[in-house]
């Protein structure tokens, strides 16, 4: 997909690698000069579930992620530098569709607890989620979606810790249909 700012300028691009599964194994975010700026590699389970997923910013490590699965339910995440600290616990609520809807990360070092709420149309598209620190809404997010239920536009908002905006966007995703 083509990102592009409010004045139709071209500010990057988002790419999605799917396996034989239909599984999204690989998410690339670059510029608008095509320099990758963002990536995440997927590693799945025999049932199909992620098992580990390392995000990459700028071509470094960033981010590493272990899921724990009960019963086939996704109970425990836990997320490092590296493979050999845990500096953060996530637990996850799903509904009836089994799609997450709230997700509660506690943050060891600090404390602090982050609270991210997501809802769906009934097409299953997210259609908004916000997230909150220690009870204070920092970001939200509100997606609308064409007749192909393709995402098309997106309004973003930041705030800081004190509820000034830190950021405030409107994004629109174009698509190259093949013909």
């Amino acid at each position: 997909a083509t990102l592009q700012n409010e004045k139709g300028e071209i500010i990057g691009y988002e790419t999605y690698v799917l396996d034989n599964d239909n599984r999204l194994i690989s998410e690339f975010e670059s510029d608008e000069e095509h320099n990758e700026l963002f990536k995440i590699n997927r590693e799945f389970n025999s049932n199909g579930d992620v098992q580990q997923e390392i995000e990459f910013v700028q071509g470094e490590i960033s981010l590493v992620t272990s899921n724990q699965y009960e019963n086939g339910q996704l109970v425990r995440i836990e997320c490092s530098k590296d493979l050999d600290s845990c500096y953060s616990t996530e637990m996850r609520e799903l509904d009836s569709k089994n799609r997450l809807i709230k997700r509660t990360t506690t943050f060891h070092d600090f404390g602090d607890v982050e609270t991210e709420f997501i809802e769906y149309d009934s097409k299953d598209n997210m259609i908004s989620n916000s997230v909150a620190v220690n009870g204070r809404m920092i970001f939200t997010n509100v997606c609308t979606y064409d007749m192909s239920y393709r995402l098309v536009e997106e309004y973003v908002m930041e705030l800081n810790l004190n509820g000034s905006i830190n950021k405030h966007e409107r994004l629109f995703h174009e698509y190259n249909d093949l013909v």
